[in-house]
């Protein structure tokens, strides 16, 4: 045995030195300092999720907008009517996220920035529907779906089971950490904020 893949949680902490003890350290590689290799994919979401809690403001409308949409089969029903009437082709339904999956977040966004239209035409057919994004927070949302397209491609690399991953993922975890310091610079505060964060986190591991 020379290493362990574990997500990073408390529990695995404590079992990795009952394992070294076990086994004993002598039988492994650097006396067992090397047994626990953090999940490259678990680090990933870690990073992204606190970097995106300094977004949930700038993406909220988005978020309430694609609820509203999808509340009913009916809503769901006025919605395409509205997007064919917008002559936008409907390829992907939008889909609400899971607050706690930032790559569901990434869908919901990337699916939503298509019918842009479709939700502006829709805030003046549905008066109910009160919480349409401004041209601010979609120009932000097509931004931040554009940044975590890179960890969204990424995650699926290192996830793969057809393939080896040991040759790739050091380059993509560098990769990470260059795009990531140069969102520092960007001009943008909240992007800037979400860099911090992100940082943060890769560094701790």
């Amino acid at each position: 045995l020379s290493t362990i893949t574990l997500d990073n949680c408390t529990t695995n902490d404590a079992a990795i030195p009952l394992i070294v003890r076990k086994i004993g350290k002598n039988n492994l590689i650097a006396d067992g300092k090397l047994l626990h290799m953090r999940c490259c994919a678990h680090i990933l979401n870690l990073i992204v999720k606190d970097g995106l809690y300094e977004l949930k403001s700038a993406i909220e409308n988005i978020r309430d907008s694609v609820a509203y949409w999808t509340a009913t089969p009916k809503r769901v029903e006025k919605f395409e009517e509205i997007a064919k009437h917008c002559k936008v082709k409907i390829e992907q339904k939008v889909q609400l996220d899971c607050k706690t999956r930032w790559n569901s977040t990434f869908r919901m966004l990337s699916t939503a920035l298509p019918y842009k239209v479709v939700f502006t035409r829709a805030s003046r057919v549905d008066r109910q529907y009160t919480c349409l994004p401004s041209e601010e927070e979609w120009e932000f949302a097509a931004d931040v779906v554009e940044r975590l397209r890179l960890f969204n491609d990424i995650t699926e690399i290192f996830s793969g089971t057809g393939y080896v991953t040991a040759n790739v993922y050091f380059a993509k975890i560098c990769e990470i950490r260059m795009k990531i310091r140069q969102w520092s610079t960007c001009g943008n505060a909240m992007v800037e904020a979400m860099s911090a964060n992100m940082v943060a986190k890769f560094d701790k591991y």
